[in-house]
């Protein structure tokens, strides 16, 4: 279908209400409340654009979102590059949080307005996919001359939801001009999306491990194949004096331990793959002894013949601490108390 051919579909879909049942109901209740909200159908752009300072605040409630999505739309992008779409992100309110594509894609995206911190919500430019998408809360699509407005149907766009804990917080589209696209192009959002869903909880297991971790009251540590720290929890990191933890993972236990000869054993004892149950160490660290009780189990890991360790740290002053608090104090005893 050329422009021309379009623009007089969407003209009559307008002049002549009765050529409206020919649309998708969905699509024709969208219109009829466009028409209720009293949208100008002709308007040429969108008015409706996020000053930079709201944009920003728009992408701080949803940074979570954000940060999931950022690498699947890259990925997406690298497969689609070239053929004319962008890539876009909108967060529950219907802002385009990020928008990414080729030059020649994003400079038509500009043309037609879909640009970061527009909005697109049903009530301000009419039927689009993205206010059908969060109506209806599934995957949808819209051709050119579907779109109430006029600036919106030069495009074809594909857009599906981003559902986290039964909450929509927002859905990832792909837009192009009018004669592109087709059930495939939703099919891509729809693994996108569904890709973006398993990212988040993903992080959100992590970062309930992280919780779990640093509520302990031992000091957790753990060494992949490499020796290299892949996880140390508070309670190991003020055991071990770091500073920032951070810092450390990824480096070799050796760089944290290693320079001096009076930790040897100890390290040597986690990192021969066997287990160790509640043995004592005296860990040397900035020059200072710390007694402390060690118990250390080896993991296979899924892509290497030798795992990793996991060594749990108890400070042995707080061990008989806790051992004098469970026996009390001491007990007095004469000897007419066992002279009958």
């Amino acid at each position: 279908m050329t422009y021309r051919e379009l623009r007089k579909k969407w003209e009559d879909l307008h002049k002549f209400p009765a050529q409206r049942n020919s649309l998708r109901p969905e699509i024709k209740d969208s219109w009829e409340r466009s028409y209720d909200f009293g949208i100008d159908p002709y308007l040429r752009e969108n008015p409706y654009i996020c000053t930079q300072a709201e944009l920003e605040q728009y992408r701080q409630a949803s940074d979570y979102l954000l940060e999931a999505s950022r690498p699947v739309m890259n990925s997406l992008l690298e497969y689609v590059a070239g053929s004319g779409f962008v890539i876009v992100l909108a967060d529950a309110n219907l802002c385009l949080l990020e928008v990414i594509g080729d030059q020649q894609a994003l400079r038509w995206a500009k043309n037609a307005r879909a640009i970061e911190g527009s909005l697109w919500r049903e009530e301000l430019v009419g039927t689009n996919t993205a206010s059908i998408v969060m109506s209806l809360v599934k995957p949808y699509y819209l051709y050119g001359f579907e779109h109430f407005c006029l600036f919106s149907s030069v495009a074809s766009s594909f857009c599906s939801p981003i559902i986290d804990e039964g909450k929509l917080i927002g859905g990832l589209g792909m837009i192009a001009p009018h004669d592109l696209g087709n059930n495939q192009t939703l099919g891509m959002a729809v693994a996108a999306t569904m890709h973006i869903k398993s990212k988040i909880e993903m992080k959100k297991i992590e970062n309930l491990h992280e919780v779990i971790n640093d509520s302990m009251t031992e000091g957790l540590l753990a060494l992949d194949a490499n020796r290299a720290i892949t996880l140390m929890n508070e309670n190991c990191a003020r055991i071990l004096k770091v500073d920032h933890k951070p810092s450390v993972i990824g480096r070799s236990i050796y760089d944290l331990l290693a320079n001096h000869p009076e930790n040897h054993h100890f390290i040597n004892s986690i990192t021969q793959g066997r287990t160790i149950t509640d043995e004592n160490f005296n860990l040397l660290v900035k020059n200072e002894s710390i007694p402390c009780n060690i118990t250390c189990n080896p993991f296979k890991s899924l892509n290497a013949l030798n795992g990793g360790v996991v060594i749990v740290i108890r400070e042995r002053q707080r061990i008989n601490r806790l051992v004098r608090n469970s026996i009390g104090g001491g007990a007095t005893m004469y000897f007419s108390d066992i002279v009958v």
